[in-house]
């Protein structure tokens, strides 16, 4: 049986776009034909993988990868700022109505991060980068934070069954059902939000 592998991603310029497309996707090369490190980590990713992804500085939606990565050119909803030719992977995203602020937690998240690719540096800020690798103590940690301030049962239960790896096609279901009115509202807020002083503040439906 295969390890499942963790990995982090900030998507500050495209979450909006791959959340709706249920997908990661990163060029093959700079404009110039380098290769990047943060964007050949995808190719390491395979299925059944979790991502936790970062956008404006919280962490706003954990997912989990349906497809190995594969060559796919650049959705024409991306910015065209990139090359054609890139690599994307196919991912389940459970979104978390309460995210949690990584500065909160940074000394936490730099004590338990790989030593190698990790997404933060000494001085506590996100590596510039696309796709980073991470491991299960800090992926677990991040979730446990993240269960203890959500509202609903439902919402924990999600984050429970992913920290377990269960099986969870049925949660998705419900979990659909219960975030579908308020997912435009909640992406609208993310991106007006300013990235210094955003405190959460959930209603209930």
């Amino acid at each position: 049986i295969k390890k499942r592998q963790y990995f982090f991603v900030f998507q500050n310029k495209t979450f909006n776009e791959e959340y709706r497309g249920s997908y990661l996707w990163a060029p093959q090369s700079s404009n110039n034909g380098n290769l990047v490190s943060h964007w050949s980590q995808m190719k390491n990713v395979r299925k059944g993988d979790l991502i936790i992804h970062s956008y404006l500085k919280k962490i706003v939606a954990i997912s989990v990868a349906k497809t190995d990565v594969y060559e796919s050119d650049r959705p024409i909803e991306l910015p065209n700022q990139w090359e054609t030719k890139g690599w994307r992977v196919d991912s389940e995203y459970f979104l978390i109505r309460n995210p949690i602020i990584t500065s909160d937690h940074m000394d936490k998240l730099l004590m338990l991060q790989p030593n190698i690719d990790s997404p933060f540096n000494r001085a506590g800020r996100g590596n510039m980068g696309y796709l980073f690798r991470a491991n299960r103590e800090l992926v677990e940690y991040i979730l446990r934070e993240s269960i203890a301030v959500q509202e609903t049962e439902l919402e924990k239960e999600i984050l429970i069954d992913l920290i377990q790896n269960r099986r969870y096609d049925e949660v998705e279901e419900q979990l659909d059902r219960e975030l579908n009115d308020n997912v435009e509202t909640m992406l609208s807020v993310y991106s007006n939000e300013s990235t210094e002083v955003y405190t959460p503040k959930p209603k209930r439906k």
